[in-house]
């Protein structure tokens, strides 16, 4: 992995970035996909969730 990689990685981790963090591992982790030639897209958009009123505590 490239030492710019592992860098970013440990720069946000000490950082407390966890947007940062996920962005860099997540381009670690398709480097690595890449290079083994299995390509799997991790930094695909994740379906929204729904959160249901009445469990942020909000009455119906």
């Amino acid at each position: 992995m490239p030492e710019r990689l592992r860098k970013a990685i440990h720069g946000a981790w000490r950082g407390r970035h966890t947007q940062a963090y996920a962005a860099a591992f997540d381009a670690a982790r398709n480097h690595i996909d890449l290079a083994e030639g299995v390509f799997e897209d991790v930094s695909a958009p994740v379906a929204p969730r729904w959160v249901v009123p009445q469990f942020m505590g909000v009455a119906r």
